[in-house]
């Protein structure tokens, strides 16, 4: 990161030679959006979740929601603050490629992307471009936990190694992507050695675009293989950790219900259920197929490499109307929050008051109003809503500040605290 900043520092002085003392604004606000440290500012959790803010509830995320925005503390939030400062569509198309190779540097570099979730599924109450982020921290995250995995397990030497597995020739067969013995306590029929816990794959994630067209593919195929490959994995993962297993060794760990203890004297002396023992099981069957492969050297059930390196590049290649409709959404956001935040102020939590009322109309307008594919009319109309939100809250404010400087004789006829503020 100090490389990093140091590059950047380069980067700002290159700029000022060559515009002659005019530090670049474009590059300078990507550059800020993009700190190592942005967001530590932001209420801890905000990037993601509703919070409170002041005696109110958090009414500009449920609009975020409700218009497909996103985070008003989040990454796109301040890509449309600084959007909105730009004049020229030639500068929002360069600031615009800009945020796509920053956001392309943190993928190379296996380093989340800021003011961004840094592993939790993409929220589908967003819009596309928020969800595609989340989706690229996601996979920078399962590449990064790939990688870890696979140096501790191949070290022979970290600590919490298990043990090997001795044969009844007398060889150690070693024990590969084992994580922990098993907390029933539960040990293999045949080599009556400890079952560890094997390491598995971690499940797909989507988008609701990828979502859509996995579902259409299985609706067009028929295809029910998902779930059989990842039984076969978990399979793998489990010969592996536990060499000498049997599959009834596999169904007592991964699916208790179908290992039969009633009447037995022990755990050990159950026996497969009925549909366990049927002809032309599956579970035998992938269980007879699975060969011993840990984890994280199986082909991947979901392919973080490819997934995140393709949401990266379709970032330079979305329509303007689109991107423009997203970070509008966005920025709604981020006004309404700012709207929210003064209101409190103004009215000292009162949500019975005639100013909190209108701001939960003006929502409830916006969220009405908001579609995909929004007209221009109708983007016209939201504006003029807020703007009339803005002017009520302006004048609520003046109207406050005097009759405190009434109350207090010779103080004079300033504004109260918090009435010099701006909306973005």
């Amino acid at each position: 990161d100090r490389v990093r900043r140091a590059v950047a520092a380069g980067k700002t002085a290159l700029n000022k030679v060559m515009s002659k003392g005019q530090v670049d604004v474009v590059v300078a606000a990507v550059w800020e959006i993009f700190d190592p440290a942005a967001g530590e500012g932001d209420p801890k959790g905000a990037v993601g979740q509703e919070k409170s803010v002041g005696n109110l509830q958090g009414s500009a995320f449920r609009l975020a929601r409700e218009i497909n925005g996103a985070p008003p503390y989040g990454l796109l939030a301040h890509v449309a603050q600084r959007m909105a400062d730009l004049q020229t569509m030639s500068e929002m198309a360069k600031f615009w490629l800009e945020i796509v190779e920053e956001v392309r540097w943190h993928w190379r570099q296996r380093k989340p992307i800021p003011r961004v979730p840094e592993e939790a599924a993409p929220a589908l109450e967003f819009c596309a471009l928020h969800q595609q982020l989340m989706l690229i921290n996601v996979c920078i995250a399962r590449l990064n936990r790939k990688a870890a995995h696979r140096k501790k397990f191949s070290d022979p030497d970290a600590p919490g190694r298990a043990p090997p597995v001795v044969g009844e020739d007398g060889e150690a067969r070693e024990r590969v992507g084992a994580v922990c013995p098993v907390s029933r306590g539960l040990r293999l029929l045949e080599a009556d050695v400890e079952m560890w816990q094997p390491l598995t794959q971690e499940l797909p994630v989507f988008t609701e675009e990828l979502m859509r067209e996995n579902n259409e593919m299985v609706m067009k195929t028929g295809s029910v293989g998902a779930g059989c490959q990842q039984l076969l994995c978990d399979m793998q993962a489990f010969k592996a950790a536990n060499p000498g297993c049997s599959l009834p060794d596999f169904v007592r760990f991964y699916s208790p219900a179908d290992w039969v203890t009633k009447g037995c004297e022990s755990e050990t002396e159950g026996h497969l259920s009925s549909r366990m023992q049927e002809d032309g099981n599956m579970w035998a069957e992938l269980f007879e197929r699975a060969v011993p492969v840990p984890a994280y050297d199986q082909p991947p059930l979901f392919d973080a490499e490819h997934v995140g390196e393709e949401t990266v590049e379709s970032l330079a290649t979305i329509a303007p109307s689109d991107l423009f409709e997203q970070l509008f959404a966005a920025g709604m956001g981020v006004e309404h929050l700012s709207v929210e935040i003064v209101t409190d102020i103004v009215t000292e939590g009162d949500r019975s008051s005639a100013l909190y009322q209108t701001m939960v109309d003006t929502a409830k307008y916006t969220s009405a109003l908001f579609v995909r594919g929004i007209s221009p009319s109708k983007v016209e109309k939201i504006c003029d809503a807020y703007r009339s939100l803005e002017e009520m809250i302006a004048t609520s404010d003046e109207q406050a500040a005097l009759a405190a400087a009434a109350e207090q004789p010779g103080s004079g006829s300033g504004r109260s605290e918090g009435a010099e503020w701006t909306m973005v």
